[in-house]
């Protein structure tokens, strides 16, 4: 999630970032960066906006798009699945509460009329579009 995060120049606020193998130099490291967040770009999750303060080179800071906001819904459900199911050593990380209320939010099956599934409730039907 933390790449999803507004960014100036690089990935801020990411709270675990991957590491990265030992074999990749510092003067490569920078690269890496660059080179995930411009595939997040094509893939349409980030967008660049370029700015520039006084004294200092321009730069390009990297923000989430409405699909890549959409994906933390995603990334939520597979947090909420290793707290559940693989708890890290010290606690959950991460909490996820609701803004309005200030409660703690799980994320699930809700139907058309606001009604909350459990999975085992849950059927996934191919349809037309579904590839042979």
């Amino acid at each position: 999630m933390g790449q999803l995060t507004c960014a100036s120049g690089r990935v801020a606020s990411a709270s675990r970032p991957v590491p990265l193998p030992d074999s990749v130099p510092v003067s490569g490291r920078a690269y890496v960066l660059t080179d995930r967040l411009n595939k997040l770009v094509a893939a349409g999750l980030m967008e660049k906006r370029p700015y520039k303060e006084d004294g200092v080179r321009a730069r390009v800071s990297y923000h989430p798009t409405d699909a890549g906001t959409q994906l933390k819904i995603v990334l939520a459900a597979l947090q909420q699945w290793g707290d559940d199911n693989i708890p890290p050593e010290g606690g959950v990380t991460v909490s996820r509460r609701s803004r309005a209320s200030d409660r703690p939010v799980r994320m699930a099956f809700v139907d058309d009329r606001g009604d909350v599934h459990g999975v085992s409730d849950i059927a996934f039907d191919r349809t037309a579009q579904y590839p042979v």
